[in-house]
């Protein structure tokens, strides 16, 4: 094109790039607004336009990472560790160690024994502070517990969330299928583009989306 459509294409990039870092780090008061100019779907559609340049579609990959994908309630997943230092192994392992929860039903039963009054009231906070419903167990932050409710708000948004990523997954899946028999190296936009992605991959796979 002439060079007045490659300044405007520089700009919009650079717009795009603006964007992206005014929403990294999860910066929730430009996500709000972002979101509603850039959806999901338009950036998928214009990160697997193969007529748009390479840095176009690699500042839209950023804009998928930071405006859709690095936000809540998504959390880094860790690893197991199937490797370990012996230094970093106990000698001695208590029960304890693997049931925490013990000591909270140690103190449940404590502040029982020093109730005076058996009045119903007073069971009923006991049973709240320490969110014990006779099944779960005794579990700080139980099933009766403002944290339970919220938990379940987030795994229904999280599996909303899940399904509009599915598209994603499946872009990046594609892409470096195809990147890997015509990929050249002394492509500087192509290779803009492949971190781009790459960094999409290994940030969902952060998250737990595979």
């Amino acid at each position: 094109g002439s060079s007045h459509d490659h300044k405007n294409l520089e700009y919009f990039r650079a717009q795009l790039e603006l964007f992206s870092r005014m929403c990294f780090n999860r910066q929730y008061l430009a996500i709000n607004k972002l979101k509603e100019q850039l959806p999901i779907e338009l950036v998928l559609r214009c990160m697997g336009d193969t007529k748009l340049p390479f840095s176009i579609r690699a500042a839209f990959c950023r804009i998928m990472q930071c405006v859709h994908l690095d936000i809540n309630p998504q959390k880094v997943i860790n690893p197991v560790r199937y490797a370990r230092l012996w230094d970093n192994i106990f000698d001695k392992t208590v029960v304890t160690d693997y049931c925490p929860w013990r000591d909270s039903k140690s103190a449940y039963e404590s502040d029982m024994s020093d109730v005076t009054v058996n009045s119903e009231a007073q069971h009923l906070f006991m049973r709240k502070k320490y969110s014990f419903d006779g099944t779960e167990g005794y579990l700080p932050g139980g099933p009766c517990s403002p944290d339970a409710a919220q938990s379940k708000r987030d795994r229904f948004k999280l599996q909303r969330q899940r399904e509009t990523i599915q598209r994603t997954i499946e872009f990046t899946e594609s892409y470096l299928k195809e990147a890997g028999g015509v990929w050249k190296f002394d492509n500087k936009d192509q290779n803009l583009l492949t971190f781009e992605v790459v960094c999409l991959a290994r940030m969902m796979v952060y998250f737990g989306f595979y």
